[in-house]
């Protein structure tokens, strides 16, 4: 079991149990491929942003204005806001609170 067998039938075993076992397996599959795959997005996603977007959107998960962050980064403001619509564009969000949400699902499967 310890090393990725699904269940254990005892001989002689009942067709209905064989493919009760079978079909248990399939959806473990499934529900497997399924992860990896929003994993495999999500990765890719992330890929795709620049270091400086990258740091731009730590700065926006933690809460700060556009304005703090050009100071800290010390950049324009224009700069920020560029870098923010790009990284919001490569993510697919449309809100700070839909990036942390996303930042939480990459953080759950292991991928940022």
């Amino acid at each position: 079991m310890r090393q990725g067998a699904f269940s254990l039938l005892e001989k002689p075993c009942r067709n209905h149990d064989l493919w009760d076992a079978i079909r248990s397996a399939l959806d473990v599959d499934a529900e497997n491929r399924r992860r990896r795959a929003a994993q495999d997005e999500l990765a890719q996603r992330f890929a795709l942003l620049t270091p400086d977007e990258r740091r731009v959107m730590q700065f926006v998960a933690q809460g700060k204005m556009n304005k703090t962050i050009a100071q800290e980064l010390d950049v324009s403001l224009r700069t920020v806001e560029l870098r923010r619509q790009s990284m919001f564009a490569k993510l697919g969000v449309d809100s700070v609170a839909e990036l942390i949400n996303l930042l939480f699902a990459a953080k759950g499967l292991g991928a940022n």
